[in-house]
């Protein structure tokens, strides 16, 4: 019985997102992708409250963060007031660009995603919205360029960054968040979502520049990745007082800092 409940269950809550129509054909869709696949063939999905269309691949791991962007609402976490700058640090293909951009519409969105397949998905549903900028680059603690490895099979969703050798050419630049903070100032909302590149960037000391400019930080970490990911995290952000919420695989972080 539980064999047909839970894809009932499931089906039902695409059509509470979707509406009845779009919802059975996302579902269908989304379930039917969610696998491995070549990436060679895109289907659009209309969900509630976005006027543009959702372009996915046909592979598992874009079905996977669609369903838990845009139906499970993993960022439906505690309402962040005055945001005017959000910083998507592995923003994939854009869901969580997409659902940023939708609740805080009057925030700029600074999309940060290295895999070069991802990155073209991402400009694809995100071009109609003039306050995301997405940039093809990957979040680092220093100024070099890094060499981008695909996930295991067909995953898109757990490309890794490493330095890159000097010889290298076709690698992609590093941002160094303290940059982003010298340029656009205070970040609101910093999404981290970078595959264990959490360890070194947490690791470095020069991270409290960039963290005391930050409110909140919306974080999922990997140490099945990167052994030592959290307790870098942790180390880090215990330079200040802190709240926390934890919504499925994302933790919440409100820093709070003197000013406040």
């Amino acid at each position: 019985m539980e064999s047909v409940v839970h894809p009932l269950m499931r089906m039902g809550k695409f059509v509470h997102r979707m509406g009845v129509i779009q919802g059975g054909i996302g579902f269908a869709r989304v379930t039917r992708n969610k696998r491995a696949g070549d990436g060679a063939r895109v289907y659009p999905l209309r969900v509630r409250g976005y006027g543009e269309p959702i372009w996915l691949r046909a592979v598992d791991s874009d079905a996977v963060i669609f369903g838990q962007v845009m139906i499970d609402w993993q960022y439906n976490l505690p309402q962040v007031e005055d945001v005017r700058l959000i910083v998507d640090c592995g923003a994939n293909i854009g869901m969580s660009a997409l659902y940023f951009a939708r609740r805080y519409p009057q925030a700029k969105i600074i999309a940060i995603e290295p895999h070069p397949e991802n990155h073209a998905m991402l400009l694809r549903n995100t071009r109609h919205v003039p306050a995301i900028h997405a940039v093809r680059a990957a979040v680092w603690p220093r100024q070099t360029v890094l060499s981008v490895a695909a996930g295991a099979g067909t995953s898109y969703a757990a490309a890794t960054v490493t330095e890159a050798p000097a010889a290298e050419s076709n690698g992609v630049p590093a941002v160094q968040l303290r940059d982003v903070v010298a340029e656009h100032g205070k970040i609101d909302i910093l999404k981290i979502d970078i595959e264990g590149s959490e360890k070194p960037l947490f690791e470095d000391p020069s991270c409290v520049e960039w963290l005391t400019n930050t409110r909140v930080i919306y974080a999922e970490l990997h140490d099945w990745m990167n052994p030592g990911s959290a307790s870098a995290f942790y180390r880090a952000i215990t330079r200040f007082e802190f709240t926390q919420h934890h919504l499925g695989e994302i933790v919440a972080i409100e820093l709070k800092h003197r000013a406040d």
